[in-house]
């Protein structure tokens, strides 16, 4: 089964590790993992989208149209679920790191701090460009403009997004 069912952002995992463990940290120090000063997890939620014609038609749909909608209704639910979770933990990590003072033996330097990117294509501004690139299927065989509109809507949302501002302007603002 594609591993969409079971994670397909590829967070699950983060988040089970962190709660297994007892906080972000501790799955650092187990990895023995130190100094973090910018952690920072880019989320890449390439989901596609079918196309909506197909649920205005008043035809019986095919079998695999069918079968498609039974594993991308759940994936893209699972999906959403999952960065919520994501966002309210690092919130968490984010409020712990500021909260307690630091000491040697933390993994995060003092100034460290923890960012969320999210590149979902379901964010673009342009709406026949969204409808063109949620129609890309997932799969390693892509043609060369599939590539190069992916490349740019990605490079489009990143540099949008607040927490990559964020990011940008705390990597370029001078050490204390």
């Amino acid at each position: 089964l594609d591993g969409g069912l079971s994670d397909n952002m590829a967070l699950r995992g983060v988040l089970e590790s962190a709660a297994v463990e007892g906080g972000v940290e501790n799955v650092f120090r187990k990895a023995k993992i130190q100094k973090v000063q910018k952690l920072v997890f880019l989320s890449v939620n390439a989901e596609t989208s079918p196309d909506k014609q197909e649920y205005r038609s008043d035809k019986i749909p095919v079998l695999s149209t069918a079968f498609n909608s039974l594993v991308d209704i759940p994936i893209n639910r699972y999906s959403a679920d999952t960065l919520l979770l994501m966002r309210l933990a690092i919130e968490k990590w984010q409020a712990d790191l500021r909260a307690k003072p630091h000491n040697k033996d933390s993994v995060f330097t003092p100034d460290a701090d923890i960012y969320f990117i999210d590149v979902s294509l379901g964010a673009m501004d342009d709406p026949d460009e969204q409808d063109y690139l949620m129609k890309v299927p997932t799969s390693l065989n892509l043609t060369d403009e599939q590539i190069d509109r992916l490349l740019v809507a990605a490079s489009r949302l990143i540099m949008r997004d607040p927490e990559f501002k964020r990011l940008m302007k705390d990597i370029q603002a001078p050490s204390p």
